[in-house]
């Protein structure tokens, strides 16, 4: 059966075509395998924000990408991934589920490989990174040679919404991280982009339910965070109506 390159093959043909460093003879039967660059052409780079990506769930899955340059696969071929100690600050089993063996499925032109990540407690205060070397691709070469490393980066930050400042927000009162954080617990993880869906008296009962909501679960012992004077239970700077 005739193959035919697709339309993404030729256009990441003519993208490499001036590539000194790289003989990419795809014209040949070669196929190559690399991390998905960005849009700049540098080489990919993730950040994982527990607090945005996956704020109820203490595990999360980041979702590496992968691009196929030549030939579409007639078959599923399995992908050899290590993480590159020397670039990472991320250790195995503690930070990061320990890496398995991925899967670039036939017919398709970009793939994912997926690496699980943990949150702890010091990702509240500090950071990790973990690098990713694309070691071998079964019946395909790596190239080009910049584009074998990804790095994700796994934070767990938040920062005031600008609707924070609006005034049918008013009631929740000065913001700090922690009540944020509270709120998106009781929102089941949403993170509201905007209050356009909420009528001005629909948000002042929201605000009432999550004050309402909170000194329920701080009865029963839970989210026992206190104000800046260390004294004030945090959800009490909730304004009443």
């Amino acid at each position: 059966m005739k193959r035919i390159l697709t339309c993404t093959t030729f256009c990441l043909l003519l993208v490499f075509a001036s590539c000194s460093e790289e003989q990419l003879d795809v014209y040949h039967g070669d196929n190559y395998v690399y991390f998905t660059y960005m849009d700049d052409k540098s080489p990919q780079k993730i950040t994982f924000n527990f607090a945005t990506d996956a704020p109820l769930l203490r595990e999360g899955t980041v979702k590496v990408k992968m691009t196929l340059l030549g030939y579409p696969l007639e078959k599923n071929v399995a992908c050899n991934i290590s993480a590159v100690g020397e670039k990472s600050t991320a250790r195995s089993g503690i930070d990061y589920a320990p890496l398995t063996s991925g899967v670039f499925h036939s017919g398709l032109a970009e793939d994912t490989y997926g690496v699980t990540v943990y949150r702890n407690e010091a990702l509240l205060n500090t950071e990790y990174t973990l690098t990713l070397s694309l070691d071998a691709v079964e019946g395909c070469l790596i190239g080009p040679a910049r584009y074998q490393y990804v790095t994700i980066q796994v934070i767990d930050r938040i920062s005031c919404p600008v609707w924070w400042s609006q005034s049918f927000a008013a009631n929740l009162g000065v913001y700090s991280d922690m009540k944020y954080r509270v709120f998106i617990i009781f929102m089941d993880g949403e993170i509201l982009e905007s209050l356009d869906k909420y009528t001005g008296i629909e948000l002042v009962n929201l605000i009432a339910d999550f004050k309402a909501w909170w000194k329920d679960q701080w009865q029963q012992g839970n989210y026992r965070y206190y104000d800046t004077d260390g004294v004030t239970p945090l959800y009490e700077t909730i304004l009443d109506n």
